[in-house]
């Protein structure tokens, strides 16, 4: 089993064990401070960097996540696709969904919805990497657009979320529609 095998197990066992109950999204653009516990190992083989400081799971180098339908606290029934967000330990950046159906949002570290996100030093750990827990809400499948800004740099992520983007390959499990 090689290095990266372990922690793998680990960051499946802790997404799989989390809750991801999720409050009514902030509208668009709303900003919000991540509160969290983050676990420090940097990202797995496949996660792309963006703006140095950010490791999401993209498109192409990434398979499109799998979904599962939950229902939110309104008792909406939406898509979800868990995935951790990776980030080093002193950046100051911001991630939001630039396109993407208009009821889509990120969560992590147990913010509930948002549709940009503003990690942070969450336990001032250094400049290591930090992993929060959450993922990707929407009512349908879709290739999500994030724009990952750091230090006056922006670039863009295609995200699929239970239907790959160009160039992705789908999800490796049956995803929930």
């Amino acid at each position: 089993m090689t290095a990266t095998k372990p922690i793998l197990v680990v960051l499946f066992v802790l997404l799989s064990v989390s809750g991801c109950a999720r409050s009514k999204p902030l509208e668009k653009g709303s900003p919000v401070e991540l509160r969290c516990d983050a676990i420090q190992f940097a990202p797995p083989e496949g996660m792309t960097k963006f703006a140095v400081e950010v490791a999401l799971p993209a498109a192409p180098r990434y398979s499109a996540l799998q979904t599962s339908r939950q229902l939110d606290t309104n008792g909406h029934s939406m898509l979800f696709a868990k995935t951790g967000l990776w980030f080093r330990g002193t950046s100051a950046m911001t991630i939001s969904i630039k396109k993407g159906p208009s009821n889509a949002w990120l969560e992590w570290g147990g913010t509930g919805g948002r549709a940009v996100m503003t990690p942070t030093n969450c336990r001032g750990e250094g400049e290591g990497w930090q992993t929060l827990i959450g993922g990707y809400w929407t009512e349908h499948p879709a290739c999500l657009t994030l724009e990952v800004s750091s230090d006056g740099t922006n670039q863009e992520a295609l995200i699929g979320v239970g239907l790959a983007c160009p160039g992705q390959v789908s999800p490796p499990f049956p995803s929930d529609t």
